[in-house]
């Protein structure tokens, strides 16, 4: 009878009755497919991973391989999630007995009040010990356990974390970048319109002294040159920013970063872009799977605490050898030995600990809060993300159209002005018209590329490894 009972005991003990919720991800029905996904340019094909390569740019491809080297928060993040799994091993040990070796040597001289009566060769006597002492908690409400399944979530979470500043990052080099590219081609732009400006003023300048203009015709151009030079400096400034914005991004130096910028041609045809589905979202967004992770912990420190107001049962021992001057360290009568079961329960504190037990669970459902609140910023971002993609497209399409007109019109102002049909006011402002134009198609074809950036992110492009949603341990 007593052996099925020890076994019954023995399978208690190493199977636990953990306390406390058990985690699971909180149900977030979404839609079938996002608003958009219907129409053109869009699919419910799984996206790419590696977006930014479809641009088929390669210095953008190498400014991407050189910040995730390089770009000091990747550092940080990464150095985060090596803290996070040394702590995990941490909490895995507890699981182990703990103890040590332990040895004493000691030459003690007594009192002869001490010594009277026992007829002892001499008063000072030496002692030796060595010994192995070990205590072992059996986790039987699940306190160890939740505590590492708190710190396997928290892995969890700093390796999502770690992907999102990855997405972030490789999103805020691209848009960087194309900020850079499209200061650089307005830049290019002024230039040759204000050569252009140049040559026209020089050529009214003409027509006055030749008695074909008038002064007003001079200021006139004078004031339109004038006019876009301004802009030069302001182009400048941005340009600037964004090539001090990528240096720091790829971990370099802002004022000795240089990058060329190869030269683009502005998209016209409809680019069809792989969004996938809601609940392929859900699965990809690193974001969600760190909320995700955070919420796993918060629930495992639920159990922890539950498990703190139960009692704690532990098995010490330990084994000693003790010899002295007739005792030799070894011998059979030097031998000693223990074994001895704890259970402490802190009954005083329960108040304290039931306190901090309610704490963990406000804590818990903040998270779920949390939780729900990231899917929703996802979809939103998904939605934002899209609307404004087709919007850029149909605008950049529109101000093609525009500023082909706008050249027709300007070269028949200028014709029409070199034959006298109309003055300069007319000219000036048809010039006008037409630089401005340009201007916004260059503008328009950079929020193309940045709606691109911004639609990528929003889908959690830019890692190709395994799922970031990890299982409890």
């Amino acid at each position: 009878m007593l052996k099925p009972a020890l076994i019954l005991m023995l399978g208690f003990v190493l199977t636990g009755c953990a306390v406390g919720p058990r985690h699971q991800i909180p149900p977030t029905p979404v839609a079938a497919t996002f608003a958009l996904a219907q129409t053109t340019p869009f699919t419910t094909a799984e996206p790419e991973s590696r977006w930014w390569a479809l641009f088929g740019d390669p210095v953008l491809d190498d400014l991407v391989d050189r910040a995730i080297r390089g770009n000091r928060d990747v550092k940080m993040a990464a150095a985060r999630l090596n803290e996070a799994r040394a702590l995990r091993r941490e909490s895995l040990w507890a699981f182990a007995p703990q103890g040590g070796v332990s040895g004493t040597f000691q030459r003690r001289q007594f009192a002869g009040i001490e010594t009277a009566g026992l007829h002892l060769p001499s008063r000072v006597w030496n002692t030796w010990s060595a010994g192995f002492d070990a205590t072992w908690e059996l986790d039987l409400f699940g306190r160890l356990r939740n505590s590492a399944e708190a710190a396997a979530a928290g892995v969890g979470a700093a390796h999502a974390q770690l992907r999102d500043l990855q997405v972030a990052l490789l999103a805020e080099v691209a848009a960087n970048y194309f900020n850079l590219q499209g200061a650089r081609e307005t830049i290019t732009l002024l230039n040759r319109q204000n050569a252009l400006l140049e040559q026209n003023l020089r050529t009214i300048v003409h027509r006055v002294a030749a008695g074909r203009g008038t002064p007003l015709d001079k200021a006139r151009a004078e004031g339109l040159l004038k006019e876009t030079e301004a802009m030069v400096p302001l182009v400048q400034r941005e340009e600037g920013e964004a090539l001090h914005r990528l240096a720091v991004l790829l971990g370099e130096q802002p004022g000795a970063f240089r990058i060329l910028v190869a030269p683009r041609e502005i998209p016209l045809s409809v680019r069809e872009i792989a969004v996938g589905t809601p609940a392929d979202l859900l699965r990809r967004r690193p974001d969600i799977a760190a909320a995700e992770r955070h919420l796993a912990a918060a629930n495992a420190r639920v159990g922890m605490r539950t498990a703190e107001m139960f009692p704690e049962v532990s098995i010490s021992g330990f084994v000693r050898l003790i010899g002295g001057d007739n005792l030799s360290l070894g011998s059979t009568a030097s031998q000693a030995w223990g074994l001895a079961p704890t259970a402490a329960w802190h009954v005083l504190s329960l108040g304290r600990l039931d306190a901090l037990r309610r704490a963990s669970q406000f804590e818990a459902e903040g998270m779920v809060a949390f939780y729900e609140q990231t899917v929703l910023r996802a979809l939103e971002d998904m939605e934002n993300g899209m609307l404004r993609y087709r919007s850029a497209e149909d605008r950049l399409r529109l101000l093609v159209e525009r500023q082909a007109a706008a050249e027709r019109a300007l070269r028949i102002a200028r014709s029409q002005y070199e034959a006298g049909a109309s003055d300069s006011l007319e000219a000036n402002d048809t010039e006008r018209t037409a630089l401005a134009a340009a201007r916004e198609m260059v503008s328009a074809a950079t929020e193309h590329r940045l709606a691109v950036v911004a639609l990528y992110k929003a889908l959690g492009g830019g890692w190709t490894d395994q799922p970031l949603l990890s299982s409890r341990p």
